[in-house]
């Protein structure tokens, strides 16, 4: 792991001196990345859109399963956001008071919880999801599409905590440029791979409804790469590596504190939408699948203003 984040420790003094001494306040700076984050955020939406149309051409049961795996799709990364607050709230914190070591604490310990996050999470749900599906429908076609889609959705949980704890790890450091580019990459080969892995275009196999999934597993990794590869190239003032895995009770605690009201806040709309789930598919599929459209849009707009906030700061790239 430390061959992957660390640097040695005269370079990272002279990233944190760097850091801590350069103003960071540009309110026009600010106000533009946070419309670039808006931009970014209709392009994940247009993801989204997208793919329930090609997913709409296979057939209105892998719709319907994909519109019921969905709130439990938008849990998992509600679990990731959420926690990730915590992170940027410590990581915030911690290096306002000049306490670096800390800081250090924060995101390592952080990132680590984030992978166990997500290694539970896919160990759980994708054995969990035939059981879960039947709650819904008796259809054999939609609970086969929802559990081929899962299975491979859910495989990729570990890389969507470990993609949005670095979100907002440098979003804590005041770096939005990287956040905003690695999101696009995501976004843009999730738009390339949907069509090539769904419908089986020139070398890529047809793959149905798992393309969608695979696809948007890909663009999840993709998102990961540059992220890793920012880490190392860029000057930044805080440092995940082995030895700061120290047990801290306190400093655990409080990345909890934070996080799980903001994964609550997040969340409980996918329970609600399960349970609406649950009463429109006594009547029909269709409704199932357009509240799934509904839900998506709505998720949409609240990522926005979670991710675009007026007075975000200024990167130095």
């Amino acid at each position: 792991m430390c061959g992957v984040f660390c640097c040695n420790e005269t370079e990272k003094g002279k990233k944190n001196e760097q850091y801590f001494y350069e103003e960071k306040t540009d309110s026009a700076a600010s106000g533009i990345y946070g419309n670039a984050y808006g931009t970014v955020y209709a392009g994940e939406f247009t993801v989204q859109h997208r793919r329930q149309l090609f997913v709409a051409k296979i057939s209105e049961q892998a719709m319907t399963a994909l519109s019921l795996v969905f709130p439990v799709q938008n849990f998992i990364n509600a679990v990731a956001i959420g926690f990730g607050v915590g992170i940027n709230a410590q990581i915030s914190f911690q290096l306002g008071a000049k306490n670096i070591k800390n800081a250090n604490i924060a995101a390592t310990h952080g990132m680590l919880f984030n992978i166990i996050h997500g290694i539970i999470f896919t160990v759980i749900c994708i054995p969990f999801m035939p059981v879960f599906l039947s709650m819904f429908t008796k259809e054999q076609e939609v609970i086969s599409s929802g559990v081929q889609y899962s299975t491979i959705a859910f495989a990729f949980s570990t890389v969507i905590m470990i993609s949005l704890s670095f979100e907002k790890i440098f979003q804590a450091v005041g770096r939005m440029k990287l956040t905003m580019i690695s999101l696009m990459i995501g976004c843009i080969s999730n738009i390339i791979l949907d069509p090539l892995l769904i419908f089986g275009v020139g070398i890529f196999p047809e793959m149905g409804i798992r393309g969608a999934a695979l696809a948007t597993g890909l663009g999840q990794v993709f998102t990961v790469i540059v992220y890793l590869i920012a880490y190392k190239k860029c000057s930044i003032p805080v440092e995940i590596c082995r030895k700061y895995l120290e047990l801290n009770r306190n400093l655990d605690g409080k990345l909890y504190m934070v996080g799980i009201p903001a994964i609550l806040n997040i969340a409980l709309p996918s329970v609600l939408i399960s349970f609406l789930n649950q009463i429109l598919s006594a009547f029909s599929g269709s409704y199932v699948v357009v509240l799934g459209i509904y839900y998506k849009l709505q998720t949409f707009i609240s990522a926005c203003k979670r991710h675009c906030p007026g007075n975000a700061p200024v990167d130095r790239i």
